[in-house]
């Protein structure tokens, strides 16, 4: 499976001027990705086991596969060079340095198949 997860980035209410509607769906934006801020930082620091808290919000659950387990995970940070967008870039960078410090350590399942077939594909893989 391919997941391609484009998490936008932050709103800034007061930079865009959102009212109504638009505000709510960016305090739930802002809120998701604090949620997965958390969930980064205590994939960062864990050592040996710890809580992540995966269930702080919907998309954090939905990743949560993409953060261990048999998953091979790329991360694709863009940035503006406008002056303008400054702040944006480097919360962008930032995020992306915390990001950098979580290991996957993706594993093979095989069903199935006898010994030979593991040791054959065991050969690909390294």
């Amino acid at each position: 499976t391919l997941l391609f997860v484009d998490l936008a980035g932050s709103e800034r209410i007061a930079k865009t001027g959102a009212e109504g509607t638009a505000k709510s769906e960016a305090r739930a934006i802002n809120s998701s990705l604090s949620a997965l801020g958390r969930v980064i930082k205590a994939l960062g620091a864990q050592q040996g086991g710890g809580h992540v808290p995966y269930r702080d919000a919907v998309l954090t659950m939905l990743l949560r596969d993409s953060f261990g387990g048999q998953s091979h995970t790329a991360v694709v940070i863009n940035v503006a060079c406008e002056r303008e967008h400054l702040e944006e870039t480097l919360c962008s960078l930032r995020f992306g340095m915390r990001l950098s410090v979580v290991r996957n350590r993706p594993t093979v399942v095989f069903s199935g198949g006898g010994a030979q077939d593991r040791a054959g594909l065991a050969a690909l893989l390294a």
